[in-house]
């Protein structure tokens, strides 16, 4: 599995669940936020609407020559794109605003992805999103969870690996805010490369994705 982080809350996660690639796109922001990147994806997540996750334009079907389309997911729900299993929980914002977070099966890896989320999820919706392996969480702050709010959210949740997202600009606090909130020095890549036995067995890991 390789995954780059294209700002905000856009990660590209490009997997092998069965045979071939799946590209999986989250959040794709629009180019009023920025320069859009253009890709490729077999799947797109969004957790809510906004400019931040309106950015289809540049996104082609990764497998034209099957006739497949781009899958959009963008609520709650259980899914299953090419071998790619996904379930959505409702959460909703502070403002009581429609939001989703998801967890997300593939190479035998359960990835946690938090979206905007701006709260601490309650038990129930612990419950919901289950066990995870790597959790991408909001931590700069603004609209979204902060440092602080995002090391508790991340401790609650309990995963072995840890990529923080909406940080580093665009009014977004520092990722490294969040290292010092968790106590954990980080790795910073470009793009992070993770196969289920290359996961830790002990001590959570952060990993801080430099934009690509």
């Amino acid at each position: 599995m390789v995954i780059t982080w294209n700002g905000y809350g856009r990660l590209e996660i490009v997997s092998k669940p069965v045979m071939g690639e799946v590209t999986l796109v989250t959040n794709p922001f629009g180019d009023a936020l920025g320069k859009v990147k253009s890709s490729v994806a077999s799947l797109v997540i969004q957790s809510h609407e906004g400019l931040d996750t309106a950015g289809f334009k540049g996104i082609e079907p990764e497998h034209p020559e099957d006739g497949r389309k781009v899958f959009l997911i963008n609520h709650a729900g259980e899914y299953e794109v090419q071998g790619v299993s996904v379930n959505g929980g409702m959460v909703k914002l502070k403002s009581g605003e429609a939001h989703t977070v998801y967890r997300i099966d593939t190479e035998g890896i359960k990835l946690g992805f938090l979206g905007a989320l701006d709260r601490h999820l309650t038990e129930p919706e612990l419950e919901k999103l289950g066990a995870v392996d790597i959790l991408f969480c909001p931590a700069g702050g603004g609209k979204v969870l902060t440092a602080e709010q995002a090391a508790a959210v991340i401790m609650e949740i309990e995963p072995r690996i840890v990529v923080p997202i909406y940080v580093d600009g665009e009014g977004f606090g520092s990722a490294d805010v969040l290292g010092r909130a968790l106590g954990i020095v980080p790795e910073r890549v470009t793009k992070f490369k993770i196969q289920k036995s290359g996961l830790p067995l002990e001590d959570l890991q952060l990993v801080i994705l430099e934009k690509s």
